[in-house]
């Protein structure tokens, strides 16, 4: 008998069902018959085969010589194999059988345009009326599986994470309704029930493996025939692709919204809605609203403010020009001094749907930080005082990963869920985290008078209600179409490269204060530019610009001293512990060497650091990247300077700049006027503190008892 894979399709008078029956009898009974040659004759190409068409043209009877097969060759061989020879024959029997096989479109009435294409798989009927299988059932009758017709009408593939993804379509309550879940939840029957019998969908407890198995075989007769598209799951830019994703749409950066995407958005655990309202008087709305903004408060308040705010909308973009950096934004002042109020309506001012939240838990933040890169997040009623030193902690541990969007991991059943914390953050309080000057370091931080409020109290009052007076839905889409503008033009890195130079002119600023600086100050010129765009009166240049940035830099500037810097400054006092193969000044290129391991034991076993090895390489990385003191790290730029561990790591330190940074003069280095020598020198005696000599020479002297 000729093969039907060989020929690629089935003969009719091989593939009936009593051909088929009678080419699985005789080998079955001399299974029964010899158990011995059981495996020889079950495992034959020609019984598998003949088996899985069996499964095609009479499930039932199907069903009934497994069963027997199954009781001879107990082992899970046998299964696997009939399941391989199931999927070639449902590839070759669908190949084939394709074109006889009528569209859902001529199937179902109303049947909508996108899945008009598809089929039914082998072995299954989709009707009006519900599924159903081909075969009868043992009593004769068809099967149906579902009450309602349900379609896989997409496979998509995640953007980011590259996960599968199907959405089923399914008629009810007159009109086709959708459902996108994970592929691996869409093919574990307990999953599916779980997710979709919520949904309506018309799956429960006594159909949910019967599904799947349809589910899967649906999917794999339509391959081929979905067009491809990847899925986002969050809000916000998409920088590489230059997308912004929307509640209602996505939008290229001209500003035109894209129906025929190949990247659609499909919601995970959406926390709010953000759309962008098409107005036709948006620019009258926007040119009432934005230039108002300044005098709603102190003008170094409000500026500062206003840019950030700015910046925030650009954040993808502005990470990728500095390691992923992008500093919060600190507000604080005496309660009354106008802080909640100004936040707020900057957040209806630029279509931010967030509102102020409390600080909650690891988890609710977690999630709250990684729900969007785009639109900041706000936090009210920041009070250290009344919160647990462990909240405070991992609020402040959240904000670190959040200033270079790095990711939390939280466990979940059968593995680890990471989060991306990348969202532009904003918390307000009476108070700022002064005692934390990493914290501090990695923010914008504005305080706001409340005499300024009591002062102009009339002014203040005039300005608001003239500012929410108007349609500020529709000064949020004049903002969006100005963004639209602004990276359709380029003028970010223009921009960027003018903060830069400007922020440079500040003296004796850390450098992530300096990046921090660039970036407002590239927030601000991006108000500039919307002001421009509006055709408004300019009232501020780069003059009040810096007057402002100045303002912010107070409370970063207390204490400018970094980790690093504080290190280096007691290390000063204690290095001659240090024999001359471990540390090495050359005086005539101003270079500082140290041996890395032993400046490593140093910090982390000094208790007054609290320092970390992990700890202290950030801390010298940051500075590396600021063009700081520290060198290069690389082994190549030592092998000229020869001290202990030349095979290991060394630290190179640039005693001009230390001394800029640290105040510690070259001078108060330990010297050494010969060059170090190329072998390595034994260590000098051990150094004993004279109290403890004394007590030991001492004790040598008694005699033992």
């Amino acid at each position: 008998m000729r093969s039907p894979i060989a020929f690629g399709y089935a003969e009719p008078e091989d593939m009936s069902k009593e051909a088929l029956l009678e080419r699985l009898s005789a080998p079955l009974s001399n299974a029964e018959q010899n158990k011995e040659q059981a495996i020889q004759l079950l495992f034959k190409d020609e019984f598998l085969e003949a088996l899985a068409w069996l499964q095609i043209i009479a499930y039932p009877d199907f069903v009934e010589l497994k069963q027997r097969a199954e009781k001879l060759i107990p082992s899970s061989d046998f299964r696997k194999a009939l399941d391989q020879k199931l999927q070639v024959i449902n590839r070759e029997a669908q190949a084939f059988t394709n074109k006889d096989i009528p569209t859902l479109g001529e199937t179902l009435e109303n049947c909508p345009q996108e899945i008009a294409l598809l089929q039914s798989p082998i072995g299954w009927r989709i009707s009006e009326d519900g599924v159903f299988r081909s075969q009868t059932n043992r009593t004769g009758n068809v099967e149906r599986v579902c009450s309602w017709p349900l379609i896989v009408s997409g496979v998509y593939r995640g953007y980011h994470d590259g996960e599968m993804k199907l959405e089923l379509m399914f008629h009810r309550w007159g009109d086709w309704q959708k459902i996108v879940l994970n592929r691996s939840d869409a093919l574990n029957y307990k999953r599916l029930q779980e997710i979709t019998a919520a949904k309506g969908a018309p799956i429960d407890s006594s159909n949910s493996k019967d599904v799947v198995r349809y589910l899967s075989a649906f999917e794999a007769a339509n391959d081929g025939k979905y067009p491809l598209k990847r899925t986002v799951d969050k809000i916000g830019w998409i920088p590489e692709r230059k997308l912004l994703i929307t509640s209602n749409g996505i939008y290229s950066v001209n500003g035109e919204q894209l129906n025929d995407s190949d990247i659609i958005y499909q919601p995970g655990k959406e926390l709010f809605q953000f759309s962008i309202k098409q107005c036709d008087n948006w620019q009258e709305t926007a040119k009432a609203v934005f230039p108002q903004l300044l005098n709603l408060n102190h003008f170094n308040v409000t500026l500062p403010v206003i840019g950030w705010f700015f910046a925030s909308a650009v954040a993808p973009f502005i990470r990728a020009k500095r390691d992923n950096q992008f500093p919060a934004m600190i507000v604080w002042g005496k309660s009354g001094s106008g802080k909640t109020t100004f936040i707020e309506t900057m957040l209806k001012a630029t279509g931010n749907p967030n509102e102020p939240q409390k600080i909650s838990t690891p988890y609710a933040l977690t999630v709250q930080l990684s729900s969007n890169n785009t639109l900041p997040v706000v936090f009210d009623e920041y009070k250290p005082s009344e919160m647990s030193e462990r909240n405070l902690s991992d609020f402040h541990n959240k904000l670190k990963l959040c200033y270079r969007g790095d990711t939390d991991s939280r466990g979940k059943p059968g593995g680890v869920q990471t989060y991306p914390l990348s969202c532009p953050v904003v918390f307000i309080g009476e108070d700022f985290p002064k005692d934390n000057q990493a914290i501090v370091e990695r923010s914008i931080v504005v305080q706001l008078e409340r005499n300024w409020i009591e002062q102009n109290k009339v002014m203040a009052d005039s300005v608001f209600k003239n500012v929410m007076s108007n349609d500020l839905e529709a000064a949020s889409s004049g903002f969006w179409k100005f963004i639209f503008h602004y990276l359709e033009q380029g003028f970010l890195d223009e921009d960027i490269e003018e903060a830069s130079q400007l922020a440079e002119t500040f003296e004796n600023i850390h450098f992530r204060v300096r990046w921090n600086t660039t970036v407002l100050l590239t927030g601000m010129r991006m108000y500039q530019r919307m002001l421009e765009f509006l055709n408004c009166e300019i009232a501020f240049g780069d003059e009040e610009m810096k007057r402002a940035a100045v303002y912010t830099l107070s409370a970063a500037m207390e204490d400018q001293e970094s980790m690093l810097d504080r290190i280096l400054l007691a290390f000063n006092y204690d290095h001659r512990q240090f024999s001359e193969s471990d540390i090495w000044l050359d005086q005539e290129n101003h270079l500082l060497y140290v041996t890395a391991s032993k400046f490593k034991t140093y910090v982390t076993m000094n208790n007054q650091f609290k320092c970390s090895a992990a700890q202290l390489n950030n801390e010298i990385k940051y500075c590396f990247h600021s063009g700081g003191y520290v060198g290069n790290g690389k082994r190549e730029y030592y092998v000229q300077k020869k001290i202990r561990g030349r095979n290991g790591w060394r630290y190179v330190f640039n005693t001009l700049k230390l001394e800029e940074a640290t105040g510690i003069s070259e001078e108060a280095w330990l010297p050494n006027e010969s060059e170090p020598p190329d072998e390595v020198t034994p260590p000098p005696e051990r150094r004993v503190h004279p109290e403890r000599s004394a007590r030991l020479k001492s004790l040598s002297r008694k005699t033992p008892s």
